[in-house]
């Protein structure tokens, strides 16, 4: 007989550079899961609600002013989740960042 351990595993959350600054948002935690799961999770507790749309995600802020959409970028343990087809999050780290462009 497996007796469970009772651990939760956990995904750590970070919004990076520009986004986390603006938001006041640093680091967090939520269950791991699959990528809706976890989305839910982040939208819960920042208020906010994600979309993916066309190969890119987007997350739509709500603010005093209205609403502002922004694009974003999610890495999974440095790796971007829509690029690489990840689906599911077991432990790790999750990187909430804004595209850097240029020209």
């Amino acid at each position: 007989m497996v007796q469970s351990t009772g651990v939760i595993r956990v995904v750590r959350v970070r919004f990076r550079g520009a986004l986390g600054r603006s938001l006041g948002l640093g680091e967090f935690e939520v269950p791991d899961g699959d990528l809706n799961d976890v989305l839910k999770a982040i939208s819960e507790r920042t208020g906010s609600n994600f979309e993916i749309r066309d190969g890119k995600m987007y997350i739509l802020l709500r603010t005093s002013s209205g609403n502002v959409k922004s694009t974003i970028s999610i890495l999974y343990n440095g790796e971007n989740i829509l690029r690489e087809k990840i689906e599911r999050f077991e432990g790790g780290v999750l990187d909430v960042v804004t595209p850097l462009g240029g020209g």
